[in-house]
């Protein structure tokens, strides 16, 4: 039964919604989530807690547009949102009023805080809030154990005095540092049969006589490796070694707590996130041991950022129009101009682009350049990166030939044509460029046929012009296939 209905505000539910309508559609609502939340129990009388159909992100609701109108009912309300799946959300008041008179109010509306085409909000009391649900990827592998508090602050302490005192000894590898006592694991054969320069330090018999006790080894232990990650480093998922170790492996974690990722070999698209807490012991034995893969994932393996994204730009619209048709996001921009907030981009590339700039007094040609220069930097942000092309006058390096000097074997070597008395650019026909500004013939699909504009650059000249321009710093540049590229940096004032 869906109740007050008759006592809510008969002007608000007029204005948009019937009460024959809003039964139906609170009903509908309600069936949704007793889908997705069947522990929730819908109530027939004033409860603390209400539940709010339309109010979601598929609904277009986000959570501050839900605080803006709620908190004008009770600031202290909570909420309870889904990113996905759910049309719905729950408010939880601090009082029975607060809930009352937000429900009179607002059931059967659209709020006037959201657009006039938003959903209205269909409402309810409910006994209870949906229970918390332990997602799968929470869950562990079989025979996986996690001690947490196996370990004290004050061994912790001894155990890192110890490292310290072994600094001399680390071995680093690519995503962390390693320290081996009683033997040296090689990562190469993945084996370790090389007694290492330590021994098993002291300070480690204690911790030892306690895994005995708690039969986690039935032998002592006669090998170990510590491992120091950095903030953000991680290691890929693997399966450590088989033959050189016994049943079980075991993992004491010092100074911070992390997440193990746990890959099933059989499946693997089952895929297991393990909080390992400071001070705690990993235990790995069985299927964990063997069956699972486990890694730490480092800050740079967590996966796209859905915050940011890629955008291109060109003054071609057929080209725009191409890349937009295979997904990319485009805007028809002019290189000098671009239409970007500034300090914006972490990395831009500028890939053949300014070396077509032009201008009528071509001696003007220089300054365009370094404000095409100007613009990356402006819009790039203090630390990031770009990286610019553009056509060699050198179509011949180090005795190696470009491919556009191949496509041309069958052209002369020779350049025909010569610049006139009134100086106008040379069309290039033959080979080799002649001079550093020409004009390159091309035929579209159609047959006609147009001249392009380049200005050809010379070895050192792109790092001369980027010198020239205000926080750029030129970190190296090379030549590959008849083009010139700089690496360059953006620096503070």
């Amino acid at each position: 039964m869906i109740m007050d209905l008759e006592n809510a505000s008969k002007s608000n539910v007029s204005r948009k919604v019937s009460i024959d309508k809003m039964r139906r559609k609170i009903g509908k609502c309600l069936r949704q989530m007793q889908k997705h939340d069947p522990d929730v129990k819908h109530s027939s009388q004033p409860t603390t807690t209400l539940f709010v159909g339309n109010s979601s992100i598929l609904c277009g609701v986000s959570l501050d547009e839900l605080e803006q109108i709620f908190h004008r009912y009770d600031e202290q309300c909570e909420f309870v949102v889904y990113p996905n799946k759910r049309a719905y959300s729950f408010v939880q008041f601090s009082s029975i009023q607060n809930a009352v008179n937000a429900f009179d109010s607002l059931n059967g509306q659209v709020p006037d805080l959201l657009p006039p085409n938003a959903l209205p909000f269909f409402m309810a009391f409910v006994e209870n809030l949906p229970s918390v649900k332990k997602d799968e990827r929470c869950r562990a592998p079989a025979d996986l154990k996690v001690l947490e508090n196996f370990i004290d602050e004050a061994e912790e302490k001894q155990l890192m005095e110890t490292l310290n005192d072994c600094v001399y000894a680390k071995t680093k590898l690519k995503s962390r540092k390693v320290v081996h006592f009683g033997y040296k694991f090689n990562y190469d054969t993945n084996e370790a049969n090389v007694p290492a320069e330590n021994v098993i330090p002291k300070s480690c018999d204690a911790i030892i006589d306690r895994m005995m006790r708690e039969g986690i080894f039935t032998e002592r232990p006669d090998q170990l490796t510590v491992n120091i990650y950095e903030p953000g480093n991680g290691i890929p998922s693997h399966v450590d070694s088989h033959s050189p170790f016994g049943d079980a492996i075991v993992s004491l974690s010092l100074l911070s707590d992390l997440v193990m990722e746990f890959r099933d070999f059989a499946n693997t698209a089952s895929v297991y996130n393990v909080l390992v807490p400071r001070f705690s012991l990993t235990v790995m034995r069985g299927e964990s041991r063997y069956r699972w893969k486990h890694g730490w994932v480092g800050l740079y393996m967590q996966g796209m950022l859905l915050c940011c994204f890629e955008i291109g730009c060109d003054m071609c619209e057929k080209l725009c129009g191409i890349a937009m048709s295979k997904g990319g996001n485009v805007v028809r921009a002019n290189a000098l101009q671009l239409p970007y907030l500034d300090g914006c981009a972490d990395a831009v590339l500028s890939i053949a682009v300014i070396h077509h700039l032009s201008t009528e007094k071509r001696r003007l040609v220089f300054d365009r350049l370094i404000h095409a220069i100007e613009e990356l930097m402006r819009i790039l942000r203090v630390e990031g990166r770009a990286c610019v092309s553009v056509w060699a006058m050198e179509q011949t390096h180090n005795d190696v030939v470009s491919e556009y000097l191949k496509m041309r074997g069958n052209k002369s070597h020779v350049q025909m044509n010569r610049r006139d008395s009134h100086g106008r650019l040379r069309v290039h026909e033959g080979q080799d460029f002649t001079q550093q500004d020409m004009l390159v013939p091309w035929q579209n699909a159609d047959g006609e046929r147009f001249l392009r504009y380049y200005h050809l650059f010379v070895a050192g000249e792109l790092e001369e012009l980027c010198a020239k321009v205000k926080n750029c710093d030129v970190e190296r540049s090379l030549y590959e296939q008849g083009n010139w590229f700089v690496f360059l940096k953006k620096t503070a004032d």
